[in-house]
């Protein structure tokens, strides 16, 4: 797949990647999904713009500069990335970029050695291929080292062993095969630490009464906790850590291993800090809607990208459906809240802002802010420190922006039974928000091996989006700003038909158009708007 990948760098975007040639691609592979350009509209080719300005910023690992070319293991790194869960993106995009700032040939020397152990050309290397390498001694990674040292002559060893030792190091999702991902995670530094579930039965051993007065299926009351990094965290009273199996709710009545993660400890405190702190402390706390198990199925989702068990998640449903808990839920709440945790347990109070490459995420104060155009971060399940940008689009059931829905959706966005519950739309309404949900468009890009046309895909998504997943994204204008304004302003040109015409883009009724017919002294060649005008919205950016 990477010689077909490389063709394509060269073929189709002649060796050279830019926003232009990007976005052009892009679209291109867009439309043909859509079966044909006249049904593509002026937010698809919004979204586009937006997502190519920000892959492309993505791709940047070896400098920050807009004018800063894009070489080719970058480009091959990102596009073998997209066939790659999203949380690995994140996890090894800051220690590789660190890395090729001390050795710039760092990311094409990785790549050469992947692809020598990859004879079969599948970006995935079994353990035949690893045993080669040490066999030859065309890999020197030594599996125990967690600096990443070299192995010396004498410390070559039998290439079986060396082989089973290595791939139980950088396997993370348990295959038996050792991914491009994975083996660049390895490679700069990430380790596999292990995820477990301690689950509590909060009813002592009262199964059987229990069941005779709560009915089938609640014959034990769970509370949860995640053990990582030789802590366990949990919801009680506060976000909280102990020494695992020391909780103020004693022994665990069963312990599973969920899976292994790369994140380390401080990134796992920062995340409790920045995204589950202010949905988890004694205020929000309901032994329904808002409980323990919510909690360790949110770090799960961070730690492993998927949720725990699913009985343990539909304990809350099957509560609600009580009369006698509803009456009982002030107790519950107080009792698990305020007197089951005898023990004094850590909570986590500090953390840091987090960083995005191509400006900042602003937190959505009303849904006034949310008018179509307005561009936003759409955030992953498992955390706000990932986001692909997209723009609020007009609701498609009431001739908006496009006339057709999409059955399949971005799995990232699917949300816990915890923070969120669906509202349906209101009815005959065509506004960009329904209720606490947002019509939202963005482009989704995916692997496509072994295809003639193109290795990969680009394709639009409209769906309705929860104002939890979302963010303002103020984006800067030396970088991703630059680059979406001038992606937009060519995707502008193809369907306006030139100059002296009104951009699709920007809706008929919108105040920024009203302004623009007022100016009669100046009409516009392409709509664009500066940035700095102040009656804008913040996070509207309709170029």
């Amino acid at each position: 797949m990477a010689n077909t990948l490389l063709q394509e760098f060269h073929h189709n975007f002649g060796g050279k990647i830019n926003v232009v040639s990007l976005a052009s691609r892009w679209s291109q592979l867009a439309a043909q999904e859509l079966q044909g350009a006249d049904t593509f509209t002026g937010r698809d080719h919004q979204a586009v713009a937006l997502r190519a300005a920000q892959h492309l910023q993505d791709m940047r690992l070896k400098s920050w500069g807009r004018d800063a070319e894009i070489s080719q293991e970058e480009w091959l790194h990102a596009t073998l990335m997209l066939s790659a869960p999203d949380h690995f993106a994140t996890q090894i995009y800051a220690p590789l970029k660190a890395s090729l700032a001390k050795h710039p040939g760092m990311l094409y020397d990785l790549q050469a050695l992947f692809q020598l152990a990859d004879t079969q050309g599948r970006c995935m290397l079994t353990k035949q291929d690893v045993v080669r390498m040490y066999a030859e001694r065309l890999w020197r990674l030594n599996p125990s080292s967690a600096q990443g040292q070299s192995l010396q002559d004498h410390e070559f060893g039998d290439p079986q062993k060396m082989a089973e030792q290595l791939i139980r190091a950088m396997d993370v999702d348990g295959n038996g095969l050792i991914s491009y991902a994975e083996f660049v995670a390895f490679c700069v530094g990430r380790r596999k630490r292990q995820v477990r579930l301690h689950l509590y039965d909060l009813s002592r051993g009262q199964g059987p009464h229990l069941k005779m007065l709560l009915g089938k299926g609640l014959e034990r009351i769970w509370h949860t906790g995640v053990v990582a990094f030789d802590k366990e965290y949990y919801f009680s009273n506060d976000t909280l850590l102990d020494l695992p199996g020391k909780t103020g709710f004693g022994e665990p009545t069963e312990i599973i291993t969920l899976g292994d993660t790369l994140w380390s400890q401080d990134e796992l405190h920062n995340f409790i800090i920045t995204d589950l702190k202010p949905l988890f402390h004694r205020a929000t706390y309901d032994v329904i809607n808002n409980n323990c198990n919510h909690f360790s199925d949110r770090l799960s989702m961070y730690l492993l990208g998927k949720h725990i068990p699913e009985d343990i998640l539909l304990q809350s449903s099957k509560l609600m459906s009580l009369v006698s808990v509803w009456a009982a839920r002030p107790v519950l709440n107080w009792l698990l809240r305020d007197c089951v945790v005898s023990r004094s347990s850590t909570a986590l109070s500090e953390g840091r802002a987090i960083e995005v490459p191509h400006g900042s995420w602003r937190h959505i104060e009303s849904a006034d802010e949310l008018v179509p155009g307005v561009v936003v971060a759409i955030h992953s399940a498992w955390g706000r420190s990932s986001a692909v940008l997209g723009v609020v689009s007009e609701s498609p059931k009431h001739g908006g922006d496009s006339d057709f829905t999409f059955p399949f959706g971005l799995s990232m966005l699917a949300c816990d039974g915890s923070s969120y519950k669906k509202s349906n739309e209101v009815s005959g309404s065509s506004s960009a928000v329904c209720d606490d949900e947002v019509w939202v468009k963005y482009l989704e890009t995916a692997a496509r091996p072994g295809h003639s046309n193109s290795c990969y895909r680009a394709f639009m998504r409209s769906e309705k989006v929860p104002l939890a997943n979302l963010s303002l994204a103020m984006l800067d204008g030396l970088t991703v700003g630059a680059d979406y304004r001038q992606a937009f302003e060519l995707l502008t040109r193809k369907v306006t038909g030139g100059l002296g015409k009104q951009s699709a883009f920007v809706p008929s009724d919108s105040p920024i158009t009203q302004r623009n017919r007022n100016n009669a002294t100046k009409p516009p060649s392409v709509v664009t708007y500066d940035l700095t005008d102040t009656n804008m919205k913040p996070g509207v950016m309709l170029f």
